[in-house]
């Protein structure tokens, strides 16, 4: 009977159960190597997806045509005022569809005549269809880049503060790198700031040849190495002095403002506005 019973007990007992982890090397290999795959499938699509808020203009578009049309008109504005000795106080704005609609006819192709120097153009700087986004208090910067992996959007997200004066200094501005990403995936910030420190030096030409484009010969030869020295400031993390002395005046940045969209009051009705960077001078 205890030999029945004992028989019967070993035949109808139920399996024993395997755990879920692996038991040997080459099983712990395997899942490695499994999750690893996983999650390097998930970061290339991370990496080629693009933000939803990423919508460059159409550069053959009329309206961005007008719209980068008035943006040049803003730009020549501001010259022509800190130009003028009559005018000591300037307030200056300029939107984002400006900006946007002003680097798509920059960068891109308007014709077949000017696609072969519109594509160098592109192959020497190595991105393409820049777009600015403006939120409160932040900038970010995004471009088609061209990596091993296909072209993907890269941006960078910085924030602007304008620092009040004090006894001992002038006003100065701060500006810090928030954010990296390339597609959806983030990445160290730090890999740009380092990256744009060891560039900054063949690049100073061309931001030398922007200045004197929108500003002038003269103004390019005084304040383009200020400029120069304040993106040095920028990438080191530390407050830029705010005030460019010119040939004959100097002026004074008071304050930058990042808004977004918003509502002001124009005349009396709340009129609702895009997003626009504001900036406040006094020149003397």
């Amino acid at each position: 009977m205890a030999a029945f019973t004992q028989a019967g007990t070993n035949r109808f007992a139920p399996p024993r159960r395997r755990g879920l982890l692996p038991r040997t090397f080459t099983g712990w290999l395997l899942t490695f190597l499994v999750i690893f795959l996983i999650l390097w499938v998930a970061t290339w699509l991370l990496m080629l997806a693009t933000p939803s808020w990423y919508r460059p203009m159409n550069p053959n578009a009329q309206l961005t045509q007008h719209q980068a049309g008035l943006a040049q008109a803003a730009l020549l504005n501001l010259h022509n005022s800190a130009q003028d000795p009559t005018i000591s106080h300037i307030t200056w704005r300029i939107t984002a569809p400006q900006i946007n609609s002003l680097l798509a006819v920059a960068y891109g192709q308007t014709s077949d005549s000017a696609r072969t120097a519109v594509s160098a153009r592109a192959g020497f700087h190595r991105f393409q269809a820049p777009f600015v986004r403006l939120q409160n208090g932040k900038i970010t910067l995004a471009a088609v880049v061209h990596t091993a992996i296909g072209n993907s959007v890269a941006s960078v997200t910085v924030s602007v503060t304008t620092l009040p004066p004090d006894a001992n200094q002038p006003p100065t501005g701060r500006i810090r790198i928030e954010s990296l990403h390339l597609g959806l995936a983030p990445l160290p910030p730090s890999l740009i700031t380092s990256r744009l420190s060891s560039v900054l030096p063949r690049i100073a030409p061309s931001i030398q040849r922007m200045i004197a484009m929108y500003a002038g010969v003269g103004y390019a030869r005084t304040a383009g190495p200020q400029v120069i020295a304040s993106i040095r400031d920028i990438l080191a993390g530390k407050p830029f002095p705010l005030t460019i002395s010119f040939r004959y005046r100097r002026a004074t940045i008071t304050e930058i403002r990042v808004l977004g969209p918003h509502t002001r009051l124009e005349g009396g009705i709340r009129r609702r506005r895009p997003a626009e960077i504001l900036i406040k001078l006094r020149s003397d």
